[in-house]
């Protein structure tokens, strides 16, 4: 009788021993697989996410005032952020008339603060040169295109497609020693357009 209770006293330790080992090996498993599985991130919050109209600075966000004149079908002053195009103005301003020579005007030019953009009527021809006094014009050299660039001494047609590459890829000049910059324009160049142009 005694031997029997002791077999049943092994047997149940026997047991119990197996049953720790099996809940143990299975705990194991289920924490490797969860180590080995892609951790879900957590949702990103208002105030992390980041926009991209963040990171504009404070220059892109500057108002600047331009005149529409001409053939459009509201002309005007319209007020607009700096690093806009004439594109942009000219929808403001209702777009393009009929009579409009679009061909005359480079929407794709950036505007500038008391910028005037000219739209002409069909075969005629116009100058967006800015007068400054009655008895001079200079013409504002971020806000010309290749075509009025070439009317300046000196400049011809690969010296302006010159300028207005440097701007594009620079912004616009800042000062006349930036024209020394471009290629194909010297101290010599520079000398002979200074008094023709307008910078900003």
């Amino acid at each position: 009788m005694n031997l029997l209770k002791k077999y049943w006293l092994v047997l149940l330790f026997a047991i119990a021993i197996g049953s720790v080992i099996v809940i143990n090996y299975v705990s194991g498993s289920q924490t490797e697989e969860n180590a080995g599985a892609p951790r879900i991130p957590e949702e990103i919050s208002s105030s992390q996410f980041v926009s991209p109209d963040s990171h504009e600075t404070d220059k892109d966000k500057t108002k600047i005032y331009v005149d529409v004149k001409g053939n459009v079908k509201q002309p005007g002053v319209y007020q607009i952020d700096s690093g806009k195009r004439v594109s942009d103005v000219i929808e403001l301003s209702g777009g393009f008339l009929d009579t409009a020579e679009k061909n005359a005007v480079n929407l794709a030019q950036k505007v500038h603060d008391e910028m005037v953009i000219i739209v002409p009527e069909k075969g005629e021809e116009t100058s967006q040169k800015i007068p400054l006094d009655p008895t001079e014009e200079k013409l504002r050299l971020n806000g010309a295109a290749e075509e009025e660039l070439t009317t300046l001494t000196g400049i011809g047609p690969s010296k302006a497609a010159a300028i207005v590459q440097y701007r594009e890829e620079n912004g616009d000049f800042q000062q006349m020693e930036e024209l020394l910059n471009v290629s194909g324009i010297g101290a010599t160049t520079l000398e002979k357009i200074e008094s023709e142009i307008l910078i900003p």
